[in-house]
This record gives C-alpha cells, structure tokens and sequence, in this order.
C-alpha cells in the first residue's frame, strides 16, 4: 500500500466515508439496528422509514434541541445520495415502493466493527485465563511444603493418568 493508493482509498471507498462522517455513530447505529437480524435482507422504504423515525425519537429524547432534526425521510435520502449511496435503492417486480439494502462495502464495515467488540471479549477472557492461571501456580509454590506439593503432583499425575486411560 503506497500513499496516492491510501489517499484514494480515503475518497473514494464508502465504509471510510462513513467513518469520517460527522453523523458516523447514528448512521452506523441506525444500519445495525435494522440490518444486524436481517444481513443481506431489503427493506421496504415504509418498513426502513418507520424504524429510522424510531431510531431518531430515541437518540433525541432528553435534549431540548434534537441533536437529528432532520426528518426521516431526509436521512434515508442522504443514504441514499449519489455521493455516500450507504444504501441501495431500487424497485421491485411490480411495486411502487422503493426497497433498501446495505451496499456490500457498509456490510464488511459492519461486519468489521463487530468484529472489534467480539475481539476485545476474547482478548479479555484469554488475558484472564492466563492470570488464574499464574495466581494458582504462584499459590501452589508458596504455599505448599514440599512434602504437599508432591502428594499435588502425584494426585495430578494420577488424575492424568485415569483421563489418558479412558480416551
């Protein structure tokens, strides 16, 4: 990866675009919200403008002045719009309402993100085995005589020994 390759990839690739918009949280909020249950499903505009009026009520409430003024619909054509199309609108067979789906670029970003918070429950959790496990070692060798940490070990061995028997 060189520089011009990065500089376009910041301009023109939407999942960046979207993580350097200034409504990042709600609209990234706001997709997994209705496309986390459904990856890959479309929604009809009525469906998808129900949720996201919704969605803008509960990020609102408790401010005096709404941090989302615009209206529903108004957002759903901003995700839509030629220059950050997060979203993909088009016309079923024989229907007069419009269907959404994820672009497959925000897909992968959501997908990413979650990645991300799975990760860090898994890096703690592991992190964690290996301190019990270094406390209960640390615990076996400064507390025990000698004479008790062998009869440990042979109880271990023999507790080894019935496991290996019974595979």
């Amino acid at each position: 990866m060189n520089y011009e390759y990065l500089q376009n990839l910041k301009s023109n690739h939407l999942a960046i675009q979207l993580l350097n918009a200034d409504n990042f949280a709600m609209i990234t909020g706001f997709f997994h919200y209705v496309f986390n249950s459904t990856a890959g499903q479309a929604l009809r505009e009525s469906e998808i403008l129900s949720r996201l009026d919704d969605y803008l009520y509960t990020l609102n409430e408790g401010y005096e002045e709404p941090k989302f003024p615009k209206t529903a619909k108004s957002y759903l054509d901003d995700f839509t719009h030629q220059n950050s199309s997060y979203l993909r609108k088009y016309y079923g067979y024989e229907s007069d309402e419009p269907i959404y789906e994820l672009t497959p670029d925000i897909e992968k970003l959501l997908t990413w993100l979650n990645g991300l918070q799975k990760q860090e429950f898994v890096a703690t959790e592991s992190k964690l085995k290996i301190i019990m496990t270094l406390l209960k070692e640390l615990a076996f060798e400064t507390n025990l005589s000698d004479e008790q940490r062998i009869q440990s070990l042979e109880a271990e061995k023999k507790a080894i020994d019935q496991k290996i028997k019974a595979i």
